[in-house]
């Protein structure tokens, strides 16, 4: 049996990073009942793949957002869509993707959870990355001192490509997950510990000089 929490969602789109991990875990019936800190958020972590400080400010980012091609909150999802928030990070993090074992842990329908309902708040989500992924300018000035920056590929699984002739594309074949995958550079600033730039996605095949250049 879960234990209950007092959860404040305001208007404003302010919720604590406690609110937020009480509440995600309380959604998947997973009981914290003397279970300390740390463990909580390590558990919170394997279904949602980040921080609850770092859920609590993409939620209240959501709600503050102006950002070009994005379909903003109205009042009513500022109140209530946070499960609607919270069902897309589960979605996008976790390895199942059927609908019925989705909507089970968070008590919805299956048209909750798929189609138009769940890809709006994915493609929210994604579009934040305009208000956090930016190219300083100061790392174009003359003036300015020098700025190590870091480097490096990233590679994702993806639906193996179909060929005109073989069974399989080897050039979207990514080594490092022995399946069908895409690549992208990602470029960090080592000053400011930022990710400053994203580039790709590029063909699974395709090394990491070869972006770079």
């Amino acid at each position: 049996m879960t234990t209950s929490h007092p959860h404040i969602i305001t208007a404003n789109g302010i919720v604590s990073p406690e609110a937020i991990l009480c509440k995600d875990l309380h959604y998947l019936k997973i009981d914290t009942t003397g279970v300390k800190l740390s463990p909580q958020k390590e558990e919170f972590g394997k279904h949602f793949g980040s921080s609850p400080l770092m859920l609590a400010t993409m939620w209240h980012d959501l709600c503050h957002a102006n950002i070009e091609g994005m379909i903003p909150l109205d009042s009513k999802e500022k109140l209530s869509g946070l499960k609607s928030f919270f069902m897309a990070h589960y979605f996008l993090w976790g390895k199942e993707k059927k609908a019925n074992k989705m909507a089970t842990p968070f008590g919805v329908c299956e048209k909750k959870v798929r189609g138009f309902a769940l890809w709006l708040w994915i493609e929210r989500i994604m579009l934040l990355k305009e208000k956090v992924l930016f190219w300083s300018k100061a790392l174009d000035s003359f003036e300015a001192k020098k700025i190590a920056v870091s480097i490096d590929g990233k590679d994702c699984k993806t639906w193996e490509q179909k060929h005109p002739t073989l069974l399989v594309d080897r050039k979207h074949h990514t080594k490092k997950y022995n399946h069908g995958g895409c690549k992208y550079q990602i470029t960090m600033c080592a000053q400011r510990q930022q990710c400053v730039h994203i580039y790709g996605p590029c063909r699974g095949g395709m090394h990491d000089k070869e972006m770079l250049e």
